[in-house]
């Protein structure tokens, strides 16, 4: 059950990262934090029961690898990018990915309200899109201006 609900999230991004290519980047962000919410969302109580059993059956190399497969969807997406100079690198979209899970895992078990959900995906998009926005610019910097 654990490995079909994670191939379901990540065949969902590789989906969304693919659909997305060569837009701006704020749109590939949005795509990602909206296929994930929608993702998780789409069976809480699965979510959910899977957080709390996943250490115990194998989970953690599960997510390894599906976590794997999402951020090589998001750098080849993000590599398309027409505005920006230089594409997020490893570290940044390892970082965003992280807050979109690390979110979604707290709502979820915070049993957040559809009103949190639908402010929550607001306020995430918000957060990743102006995080790669300066992670991106910061990259195509010099490295003497970057310290």
């Amino acid at each position: 059950m654990l490995e079909d609900h994670l191939e379901r999230v990540s065949g969902a991004v590789d989906t969304a990262c693919e659909q997305a290519r060569y837009q701006p980047l704020s749109d590939m962000v949005k795509a990602v934090v909206e296929v994930v919410v929608g993702a998780k969302m789409e069976r809480a109580d699965i979510s959910v029961a899977l957080y709390q059993i996943s250490a115990d059956v194998g989970g953690p190399a599960l997510v390894k690898r599906m976590s794997q497969r999402c951020r090589r969807a998001m750098a080849a997406m993000f590599r398309t990018a027409p505005d920006t100079e230089a594409p997020p690198d490893k570290v940044a979209i390892d970082t965003m990915f992280a807050a979109i899970s690390g979110v979604m895992r707290s709502m979820l078990e915070a049993g957040a309200s559809p009103t949190m959900v639908r402010k929550m995906r607001e306020h995430l998009a918000l957060l990743c899109q102006s995080y790669m926005a300066a992670a991106t610019a910061l990259s195509s910097q010099p490295e003497a201006f970057r310290k």
